[in-house]
């Protein structure tokens, strides 16, 4: 929610260079989403089942406004897998965001 709110916020010289918003996004009405952002990375799980609606939201608004962040989505590892190591898939996703952080 955080990263989301600094991403989008109106004055688009203090917005961050880049986002990383894992199993997250804007809560409650979706804002406006601007038509320059930089650079976005996201990450969920599919039993995410405290987020998954808003982030598959907030992801449908960013690419109806033109925009094409980096998306991984995990088949599970549930909402805030973060570090904690399961045995899935998403217990990778630091890797995947340093990659692109590579190649950014």
């Amino acid at each position: 929610m955080v990263a989301s709110a600094a991403l989008l916020q109106p004055d688009a010289a203090l917005r961050p260079n880049f986002a990383a918003m894992i199993y997250g996004g804007p809560l409650g009405v979706m804002p406006a989403i601007p038509a320059q952002l930089p650079p976005m990375f996201l990450a969920w799980a599919q039993d995410d089942n405290a987020a998954l609606a808003q982030i598959v939201k907030f992801y449908e608004a960013l690419k109806a406004a033109g925009h094409k962040p980096e998306v991984h989505i995990f088949s599970s590892g549930g909402h805030g897998f973060g570090m904690n190591k399961q045995g899935k898939t998403s217990d990778h996703w630091l890797d995947f965001f340093y990659f692109w952080l590579e190649a950014q």
